[in-house]
């Protein structure tokens, strides 16, 4: 069982990802995105080749917080990330996650994604339970909230406000095993046995990297689709997803702006009981497919 970490306490992690890191997390979450995974394709883009999945970035985040620092057991609450640079192919990255604030229950960390020339990649807010707290529902927003402007009207590079692609996936002890393999960790232990009884019965928990890749799957595969690049992404897990329960995954389109290229969606996860297990919304970058013919 993870320690309680103290303010400004920190934990660190170093990877180098490669195309085969980018390959096996596509088909792990179903997001084939051609900016990760086609090297003609995304040679056209202004990346000039292929790019990380945002959320493989969000995997090597939980894997700080799962391994290193508050460490085995660790629940989410809430994710918020923001993608400055993207991350290639034999980039190798240093991950660092502290803690900024905590109470007797909670701790907030910051989380950075960072080449060695120090050029960030990603960084990241998380609130999550300290060690020994049973889960009694997230009670909490996504950080920095949705955008209370989120429902303007208007229609451009053939989306529009309102439209919604959705997914259904049951998660196996075999994606978590991949999942786990995919940094080079064992799999992370589950809490303690009588944190498990009180929180999630005696099944396994879907971490909010998996969740998020099924929002990734969406973004890049279906709506806004192929050539999206994620901006932003903020998360609330309010319920636990549950190993062998089927998710499903929406989003929505709920502001465009046409201008910058720019879409902001709804994005949200539910069980088979109609419980949100994942909450936010999503800012993109969207080019389309265009730029096969460029």
């Amino acid at each position: 069982m993870g320690t309680r970490p103290r303010l400004g306490q920190g934990g660190l992690l170093r990877r180098t990802l490669t195309q085969e890191h980018f390959d096996r997390f596509a088909e792990l979450t179903g997001d084939h995105n051609p900016i990760h995974v086609d090297q003609e394709f995304a040679a056209r883009t202004p990346f000039g080749k292929t790019v990380s999945h945002g959320m493989l970035l969000y995997r090597l985040i939980a894997a700080v917080l799962e391994t290193r620092m508050p460490g085995p057991g660790t629940i989410q609450l809430d994710q918020v990330l923001t993608f400055f640079n993207p991350a290639f192919a034999g980039d190798e990255l240093t991950i660092m996650a502290w803690v900024t604030e905590r109470d007797e229950q909670r701790a907030t960390l910051s989380a950075v994604v960072a080449r060695p020339d120090g050029t960030v990649v990603c960084q990241g807010q998380t609130t999550v339970l300290l060690p020994g707290i049973s889960f009694d529902g997230g009670k909490c927003q996504p950080v920095g909230g949705r955008s209370e402007s989120s429902r303007a009207v208007a229609r451009a590079m053939g989306l529009e406000p309102g439209q919604k692609a959705t997914s259904r996936r049951v998660f196996t002890e075999q994606d978590l095993q991949t999942r786990a393999e995919l940094v080079g960790e064992a799999r992370p232990s589950l809490p303690d046995q009588e944190r498990v009884d009180r929180t999630a019965g005696a099944r396994a928990l879907v971490p909010g990297d998996l969740l998020g890749g099924m929002i990734s799957q969406l973004l890049g595969m279906r709506l806004p689709g192929p050539g999206t690049s994620w901006l932003k992404q903020t998360l609330a897990f309010p319920t636990l997803a549950h190993v062998g329960d089927e998710i499903t995954a929406t989003v929505e389109v709920s502001r465009l702006r046409p201008d910058r290229q720019l879409v902001n969606l709804i994005t949200t996860c539910t069980s088979s009981t109609g419980e949100v297990v994942a909450d936010g919304e999503a800012l993109v970058l969207y080019r389309g497919l265009a730029q096969r013919d460029t």
